[in-house]
């Protein structure tokens, strides 16, 4: 898994194995913990060196048994906050972006659909990327779960452009 989806990603897999066994069908819900800021060299989403900072996370993950097909289900929610800061500069914008969202491992490839407030970001040689995107409505993307890879990535009309808030460009523009 690679770069964007990395932290998300791990945090999800530390939740499932973390899960006891999801006896008599039941969906077993996990709390969130806060994650590190990250820091994303010039070039990687923005023309500019990027740090994100989790401010807040009282979000949630709802596991739901494995499929006979075998595809896994996790129901995301909850409130979270980020400031995303242009680290040449010192701007700054915070973000609530608490989805909801639902995340679904289906063979080596992951779908993800949610709606409300969301915080995009993608990477040289990923669908749509690179750059940052604050987004209010529904999303889709799809993701090689081996290399990390976006396949493809649907954006709402109401997507603001955040390199561009932060006086910068995507890294490729």
């Amino acid at each position: 898994m690679r770069r964007a989806l990395a932290p998300l990603l791990a945090a999800l897999l530390v939740m499932l194995s973390a899960l006891p066994v999801l006896a008599a069908g039941k969906p077993e819900k996990t709390q969130n913990e806060l994650l590190p800021p990250e820091l994303y060299a010039a070039g990687m989403v923005c023309d500019f060196d990027l740090v994100v900072e989790f401010l807040i996370d009282t979000g949630h993950a709802i596991a739901f048994p494995v499929a006979e097909d075998g595809t896994q289900r996790l129901n995301l929610g909850g409130h979270l906050v980020v400031r995303v800061t242009n680290s040449e500069t010192g701007a700054s914008v915070t973000y609530n972006i608490s989805g909801p969202g639902k995340f679904l491992f289906h063979g080596e490839q992951l779908t993800i659909t949610g709606g409300g407030p969301w915080l995009l970001y993608a990477f040289p040689g990923d669908a749509g990327g690179p750059g940052m995107w604050f987004t209010r409505g529904r999303i889709g993307i799809e993701v090689d779960l081996n290399t990390g890879a976006w396949l493809a990535v649907s954006k709402p009309h109401n997507t603001v452009d955040v390199c561009a808030v932060l006086g910068g460009s995507s890294a490729t523009e």
